[in-house]
């Protein structure tokens, strides 16, 4: 399928954005002081929770936007849900899953919504589950579209 140049910077601003977002996502579970990454030459913000909050949330904010293009994108071409793999509509969904379980995240940090302990940590770890679902089926899909480019 040939695409054009808009098109693959797209691609790979949001694949990028999505690699930002799991590294931050996981970053805010301190991991990355613990576990010395934050020790690594350039990776000092890393440890920082409140500069990796930021950073996740403006690329959260940033996959959205680029979600919403793709979407208004995707009905205006003639590529059809019946055309896409297996692997391409589970990570289309996965995605949906993540982004729309980041803006609930979001939306109960407002002081006039009060969601409870057990809907917020069913919300996290949702959130944590569907991103780590985009993780393992992106590289699948990136396995499998590799594979099939080079033979």
């Amino acid at each position: 399928m040939k695409t054009s140049l808009n098109s693959r910077g797209l691609y790979w601003l949001f694949t990028a954005a999505l690699f930002v977002a799991l590294f931050t996502g996981f970053g805010n579970m301190p991991l990355y002081g613990r576990y010395y990454i934050a020790d690594i030459p350039g990776f000092q913000w890393s440890g920082n929770f409140i500069a990796n909050l930021k950073l996740h949330l403006v690329t959260g904010a940033l996959l959205t936007a680029l979600a919403i293009y793709s979407l208004v994108g995707f009905t205006r071409r003639p590529i059809k849900w019946t055309d896409l793999s297996a692997l391409h509509k589970l990570l289309y969904i996965s995605v949906t899953l993540v982004l729309l379980s980041g803006l609930l995240a979001v939306l109960k940090n407002f002081a006039f919504l009060k969601p409870g302990l057990i809907l917020n940590m069913t919300l996290t770890i949702f959130h944590m589950g569907t991103a780590v679902l985009v993780a393992v089926v992106g590289g699948l899909t990136l396995l499998v579209q590799t594979k099939k480019n080079s033979s």
